[in-house]
């Protein structure tokens, strides 16, 4: 029997028009967007979890501390990457990572954290670009209705 992250993967491809979308035998799969981005899913049992991962487009920031700093602070219960997280990969290339459980997998789920994924991905390769550290207080807000180096999200407002 296929389990949920076949089942939501294969659903994904459906949606999107690629019907034979599947994980390889390593439990990965790669989607190619805007000729730009991949995002990179893994299949991970052990967790529990499907993990999504892009690369970004400029690591350039990376010489910046108060850049690396940021993307500290980001990672502060995901608050400044729509729930994500930022890191640098073994080859020093700067990524942003969601993980979802298996319990929270469907193919509408996993097309909107892909969706923000590229979005929060977007975002974060302007930024390192730049080599802009924290927004100021009173920064836009982004699709997600978070505010950039800022406030929290709201799936973690009323939580204690």
């Amino acid at each position: 029997m296929d389990n949920i992250c076949d089942v939501a993967l294969g659903e994904l491809g459906a949606k999107i028009g690629i019907p034979s979308l599947k994980f390889d035998s390593a439990g990965c799969c790669q989607l190619a967007f805007d000729s730009r981005w991949l995002v990179t899913m893994i299949h991970a049992p052990a967790v529990q979890r499907l993990v999504l991962s892009c690369l970004l487009s400029s690591s350039d920031g990376l010489n910046n501390a108060r850049t690396l700093v940021s993307m500290l602070r980001a990672n502060f219960l995901g608050s400044g990457c729509a729930g994500g997280s930022l890191g640098v990969s073994p080859d020093g290339k700067p990524c942003l990572q969601y993980q979802l459980a298996y319990a929270e997998l469907g193919e509408q789920v996993l097309l909107a954290r892909i969706e923000s994924l590229l979005d929060q991905a977007e975002l974060w390769s302007e930024r390192l670009q730049r080599g802009e550290s924290d927004s100021a207080p009173g920064a836009e807000k982004t699709k997600h209705g978070l505010i950039d180096g800022g406030l929290a999200p709201s799936w973690m407002l009323g939580r204690v």
